[in-house]
């Protein structure tokens, strides 16, 4: 079963690993601080199609700094 989640991350990280990638940056009034929502994209999108979304929140905050 380990060896089954690992290679399935494995597999959504090299896939959007050479996806095109964009920033949006959201300042908060009430917090006085910007953030940044980072916009993966598939490879030949289209604004003309549409496409299934997964929202990760949090996405950094695993990450020591």
């Amino acid at each position: 079963m380990r060896f089954r989640l690992i290679v399935l991350f494995l597999g959504i990280y090299l896939s959007t690993a050479a996806a095109p990638t964009d920033s949006l940056v959201i300042h908060s009034a009430l917090a006085g601080e910007d953030y940044i929502a980072w916009i993966n994209l598939p490879g030949g999108y289209s604004r003309d199609k549409t496409y299934p979304v997964i929202y990760v929140l949090d996405g950094q905050s695993g990450i020591s700094r």
